[in-house]
């Protein structure tokens, strides 16, 4: 049975919406540390060259771009499997900014060198899956007509980590008198910030408990 229109309040709180909201949010505040703060690190805490850094900093993109198709198959294949919606893609999508947020604050304690890099490239980018199984989740407990106005409503709430993180990231970098320190401090909290709200995430994402309970309250007379 199809769903007829859910009332936006209904939609907006349900579990499953505000466990993307949180999921979206934590990715995004990996991005924006990317956008914003990650040169600086590597060139002012890790003390690369600017050159060698350029390169580091187009290894997340890099990864992005095998990482998303690759878990969205694997995301798909499940669903054909059988497995539920709540694993093949709530699961599946905030373990993806769980490992992101681990990998961050785990990252200023490693050495430079090829282990240091590859955990710098895996928290920039792994969690970033949540943005194409998010819009899947919204999409699948949200009516037809009703779907575009929930996603634009996601993507705003994902957003706001942009204007937050960089700040966060800031004060913390500017009460250190050693760069370094203020940025190994402000990886790990990141880093447990994100992974923090990854979990939370998948306690909250379960869209066929939400739409059974669409569904009832709409056969109620």
């Amino acid at each position: 049975m199809g769903l007829h229109k859910v009332p936006y309040q209904r939609l907006i709180f349900s579990r499953t919406a505000a466990g993307v909201y949180v999921a979206g949010f934590a990715a995004y505040w990996i991005i924006s540390l990317n956008l914003v703060w990650l040169a600086n690190y590597l060139i002012k805490a890790v003390q690369m060259s600017p050159a060698n850094a350029a390169w580091v900093i187009a290894l997340p993109s890099a990864m992005q771009m095998m990482l998303a198709p690759s878990l969205a198959y694997v995301s798909q294949r499940l669903s054909q499997a059988g497995v539920s919606s709540r694993v093949s893609r709530g699961i599946l999508g905030t373990l993806c900014v769980m490992t992101g947020g681990v990998s961050m604050a785990c990252m200023p304690f490693v050495p430079l060198g090829a282990a240091k890099i590859f955990l710098l490239g895996l928290s920039f980018s792994v969690g970033s899956v949540i943005f194409t199984l998010g819009s899947t989740l919204i999409g699948e407990i949200s009516p037809t007509p009703q779907r575009g106005a929930m996603l634009g409503i996601t993507n705003s709430l994902h957003t706001l980590a942009g204007l937050c993180a960089p700040f966060a990231m800031g004060r913390i970098v500017d009460i250190t008198l050693d760069p370094a320190e203020g940025f190994r401090t402000g990886f790990v909290y990141a880093g447990s910030f994100v992974a923090a709200l990854g979990l939370l995430a998948a306690l909250l994402i379960n869209p066929e408990k939400d739409l059974q309970r669409f569904r009832d309250s709409q056969e109620i007379p």
